[in-house]
């Protein structure tokens, strides 16, 4: 399942990637918008995982 910050954070990385006038992100189709999403549950992952460490 997807959750809202995921969502949020997969949007950040696909504007920053692709720059001023790119597709917005709602207008993509999920086959564009999953390897960002990918990126963003690894993002997440490693944050919770620095997070236990104390690292975060």
């Amino acid at each position: 399942m997807i959750d809202e910050l995921q969502w949020a954070i997969a949007k950040k990385i696909y504007e920053c990637r692709n720059g001023a006038g790119c597709v917005p992100w709602h207008r993509l189709p999920a086959l564009t918008q999953n390897p960002y999403l990918s990126d963003a549950a690894a993002a997440m992952s490693a944050m919770k995982e620095m997070d236990k460490r104390g690292e975060a």
